[in-house]
């Protein structure tokens, strides 16, 4: 716990608010505050961060809120790298092997880049 709180930024209401958010998702208490426990930097992110995170993670990629206990600092990634990742690994799913997979890579990459800006 003292390595969370050397790593915390921000006030006690955003944490309980965070906190409340990975809740409210339907883990365990007790899940979350292991969260914490293996990866300290989860609730420095922001609740629309998390939200965002783990709609993606369920309603985009089909894992369960549950998939979680397995890897928490997928709550740490950055979020537009992690939908170009999945987005790469559905298509080398869908083909079996793609032989073109770094200039499709580069492709996805320059794709969410131009909607960015």
């Amino acid at each position: 716990m003292t390595r969370f709180l050397k790593t915390f930024r921000g006030r006690g209401n955003q944490l309980q608010e965070r906190m409340g958010c990975l809740v409210q998702t339907g883990l365990d208490c007790n899940v979350v505050s292991s969260f914490i426990k293996q990866v300290p930097m989860v609730p420095n992110q922001t609740k629309n961060a998390l939200e965002k995170k783990i709609d993606c993670m369920t309603n985009f990629l089909g894992y369960s809120v549950n998939s979680l206990e397995e890897f928490p600092a997928y709550l740490c990634y950055d979020f537009e790298r992690v939908k170009l990742r999945f987005r790469m690994y559905i298509r080398l799913r869908e083909k079996d092997v793609h032989p073109e997979g770094p200039a499709m890579w580069e492709s996805l990459r320059n794709a969410s880049a131009s909607s960015q800006g």
